[in-house]
């Protein structure tokens, strides 16, 4: 084993928000991989970013119910130049554009398997003024332009062993990543929570083929139930989710992919070719599952259907998943911004629970801490402006964007 290099103690200067004057981070390296060890935020008390907590846009139900306005299962979004955001309503298969004061200004797409067309459209990226889509059951990447028209499509490329990959994120130099699952059988698994590994590709930047393997993540916890006839062959094979489970999280962009395991606070940053080149570490104490926080969880899943015993019995069965004791995550979600700030999304267990992050800049120094208000899915998080999908205690979806004060 190679021993580690005597530590480089940081100090980050003060220059345009990005870290202040602040706590020290130190570096080491082994067998030339970097490691940033974080003890406490550059951000001085009071010297940091902010969320603005009052919201520049707002899209949602409208009291004439136009339905123009109406979301359902907004799957991602995008910032725009101008103020404008583009946003994936997978509800209403299609894309939808508002401007600046929430007023909708087009819809792309429809439901349907031709041109342009989407059976369950996901996720969204957008380069220049090109805006690509994932359809998962048309298993193809359909292009548009921003303002409207459609321009073409491609097929998933094909990794054998192991289905088609697709595309959903991309590197500075035009290439993609994309993610491929380990296929199985009822037959080769069990009852119980585990982890199916996933393996991210690079795919060339004509959307052709895959180039190489970036690197195999642990993946998302899940837990199967099955059940047998009275022979013992399988009748049912139910995958549930996990409340608090295990996910192995992936943002890239610029030059580089990071990723990490949530049982850890550790992140890992590898280079479009695969090379494992920077550890970043923070202080965290561990935690686990509360038996009240259980119970709360568990009561609010529930929804006052207490009596309805084929929904109480599936949200027991996802409960006992993760019963008290459970290690809780040490994060949820990874996002990237223009800039290459890396925002770490911290695990909430309760709806209640505000949206909050560590924000670390590129070279893995933690700038400290920003929140949001309870109830929010991140979609898209650029300089100065970040946006969100919030649900009201309906249910019901609403865009919002929200000032980066620096």
């Amino acid at each position: 084993m190679r021993t580690l290099a005597p530590p480089i103690f940081l100090l980050a200067a003060a220059c345009g928000g990005d870290a202040t004057a602040g706590a020290l981070a130190t570096r080491a390296d082994s067998a030339g991989v970097t490691i940033v060890t974080n003890t406490g935020p550059s951000w001085r008390a009071g010297e940091g970013w902010r969320i603005d907590p009052q919201p520049i846009l707002t899209v949602g139900p409208r009291p004439d119910a136009d339905p123009r306005y109406e979301l359902l299962r907004v799957t991602s979004g995008r910032l725009l130049p101008g103020g404008e955001v583009m946003v994936v309503v997978a509800g209403h298969f299609e894309l939808r554009v508002f401007g600046p004061e929430g007023e909708w200004l087009r819809s792309l797409g429809r439901q349907g398997e031709g041109p342009g067309e989407f059976r369950s459209p996901g996720g969204l990226t957008v380069v220049g003024d090109t805006a690509f889509v994932g359809d998962f059951q048309l298993s193809r990447l359909s292009a548009f332009s921003l303002r409207g028209s459609f321009l073409s499509s491609w097929p998933y490329p094909v990794m054998d062993p192991g289905g088609r990959v697709p595309p959903s994120q991309r590197f500075a130099d035009g290439s993609w990543i994309g993610g491929g699952t380990a296929s199985f059988t009822a037959g080769e698994v069990s009852e119980g929570v585990s982890r199916v590994p996933l393996t991210w590709y690079r795919i060339s930047a004509d959307l052709g083929r895959v180039v190489d393997t970036l690197v195999t993540t642990l993946g998302t916890d899940r837990a199967i139930i099955i059940r047998r006839g009275g022979a013992g062959e399988i009748t049912m094979m139910q995958v549930i989710t996990v409340p608090v489970g295990r996910s192995s999280p992936v943002a890239a962009g610029g030059d580089h992919l990071w990723t990490g395991n949530t049982e850890r606070a550790e992140l890992e940053r590898y280079t479009p070719d695969g090379e494992l080149t920077t550890l970043v570490r923070w202080e965290a104490p561990p935690a686990v599952l509360e038996p009240a926080l259980f119970e709360e969880m568990k009561r609010i899943a529930l929804n006052g259907r207490e009596d309805d015993e084929a929904f109480r019995t599936n949200v027991e069965a996802r409960f006992n998943t993760s019963p008290p004791g459970t290690p809780m995550p040490f994060f949820a979600g990874l996002h990237l911004d223009p800039l290459e700030h890396l925002w770490v999304r911290e695990f909430t267990p309760l709806p209640t629970d505000s949206t909050r992050f560590r924000v670390f800049d590129a070279s893995g120094q933690l700038l400290g801490p920003l929140a949001l208000g309870p109830r929010h899915t991140v979609l898209d998080i650029g300089t100065d402006r970040i946006l969100t999908v919030w649900q009201d205690e309906d249910d019901l979806e609403h865009l919002r964007v929200y000032r980066i004060v620096k």
